[in-house]
């Protein structure tokens, strides 16, 4: 069926069509019987929601809306947040750790350096020597 046969059968029920547009619907109606079935069907659904009580809603529905669409508003926890929550108690604890190493080679080595905290040996200058020639 023609796609702006329908659309005149639709608007047909809403506003009035003009005399060219409602000679077309009618010839339309007359040539098709599948067309006077879907022009039944949808007066009987025009006819059955206008009889249809109005029903309202129920006390409080609008309490109940309102909090859907905030919870909705709310942002929700997604892997990159929960990711970068880890890792900033990840990175507190080995700033800690980190710490706790260097003060522990402060007193016991009386060195904060690189080497110490690593336990690498002190460069002697007989191996500077060789680098330097």
């Amino acid at each position: 069926m023609n796609e702006k046969i329908r659309s005149l059968l639709v608007r047909s029920f809403d506003e009035e069509l003009l005399p060219h547009e409602k000679a077309q619907l009618e010839q339309a109606l007359s040539a098709s019987a599948q067309l006077r079935r879907e022009r039944d069907e949808l007066e009987a659904l025009r006819r059955a929601f206008a009889s249809g009580a109005a029903t309202s809603f129920q006390p409080g529905f609008n309490a109940r809306v309102l909090a859907k669409i905030r919870a909705l508003k709310q942002p929700r926890e997604n892997f990159t947040t929960s990711l970068s929550w880890a890792f900033r108690r990840i990175a507190i604890a080995a700033t800690l750790a980190a710490m706790a190493v260097l003060v522990h080679n402060f007193y016991v080595e009386q060195n904060i350096s690189l080497q110490a905290a690593l336990r690498l040996p002190q460069p002697s200058f007989e191996l500077m020597g060789d680098f330097q020639e």
